[in-house]
């Protein structure tokens, strides 16, 4: 028999997805409605795969605990564009209306409850796949959890990670503290500039995948 497969899906991940790369729809009086449409087919896509069996979409829900450690954490993030937010109660009726728990969890983060998920899926003998592109999830990779991409079929384990960057899971960790200078500067300035990180390791991480090492928290008490 099957192992049972749950998928879940990055919510607000798709959302933006939806909502920067595809033309704008609008509806009756000139309502968006162009992420509700990609929302609705990506469901339906999903429900109808024999090989899911369970699904679940989890959402951002304000703050983390994370600002409350560092006040400015991601405090230059620009604003949802209006256009998209006014769309989110239109998303949420749709996956009710599918069936699709809906999960917010106050002073988490989204990837919070993904990996939270995708450890109790493991724990439970389900298949996991992980609808993100978020790299922190690339620590989870096993030979359970996959992230996928439905749209494109893509699956990515620890194979196609290491195919990708030259690390393994439990270096993911240590690679992004090293890349996040990179990141920075040619993708989203704003997004990074209240990061902390390593700039020691700016602009790549090639120490960590030349090396033999699992991971390089032996060397950080030196990184100051």
């Amino acid at each position: 028999m099957p192992a049972e497969t749950l998928v879940v899906i990055d919510g607000h991940y798709y959302a933006y997805r939806f909502f920067f790369g595809m033309p704008p729809l609008t509806g009756p009086g000139g309502r968006p409605t162009g992420v509700t449409y990609a929302f609705a087919n990506l469901v339906r896509d999903l429900r109808q795969n024999p090989l899911v069996t369970h699904l679940a979409c989890v959402f951002d829900v304000g703050d983390s605990f994370r600002n409350e450690i560092f006040a400015e954490y991601k405090a230059h993030r620009d604003p949802m564009p209006d256009l998209l937010a006014a769309q989110f109660d239109d998303v949420e009726e749709i996956l009710r209306a599918s069936g699709i728990p809906i999960i917010k969890v106050s002073g988490f983060e989204a990837d919070d409850v993904l990996a939270t998920l995708a450890k109790q899926g493991v724990a439970a003998n389900v298949n996991v796949r992980l609808c993100t592109k978020d790299k922190d999830i690339d620590q989870l990779l096993n030979e359970r959890v996959r992230t996928w991409d439905p749209g494109k079929d893509i699956l990515r384990g620890p194979k196609e990670l290491f195919e990708e960057k030259g690390i393994t899971p439990e270096q993911v960790i240590d690679y992004l503290c090293m890349a996040s200078p990179a990141l920075a500067r040619k993708r989203q300035p704003s997004y990074y500039r209240n990061m902390v990180i390593w700039p020691q390791f700016s602009p790549t991480a090639t120490s960590l995948k030349a090396s033999k090492r699992t991971t390089l928290r032996p060397l950080s008490p030196r990184l100051n």
